[in-house]
């Protein structure tokens, strides 16, 4: 069910939908998760686990939502899983 959000860093309240997608190194879908705008980004990296042997090894790109160094250190540990949060550009 879609619901409010609001953006943080654009300071804007939105109604809709997040997609959280999985794919190859070519780009092509394997996964994909969809939540209401209002659930966290951090609720897709929690449901990760040990089971989530595609990603083993793998880089994650994520926006500033999904920074936790707690979970990034499980993601680590279980998963060998590298989370990079590339920077906007000024």
């Amino acid at each position: 069910m879609a619901n409010k959000s609001k953006n943080i860093i654009l300071g804007s309240w939105y109604i809709g939908y997040k997609f959280h997608l999985i794919t190859n190194s070519q780009g092509v879908y394997k996964d994909l998760l969809v939540t209401s705008a209002s659930v966290h980004d951090n609720y897709f990296l929690k449901i990760l686990d040990s089971e989530s042997h595609q990603l083993r090894g793998k880089t994650l790109l994520g926006d500033r939502g999904y920074i936790g160094q707690a979970t990034q250190l499980r993601l680590f540990e279980e998963l060998e899983l590298n989370l990079s949060i590339p920077y906007r550009r000024k």
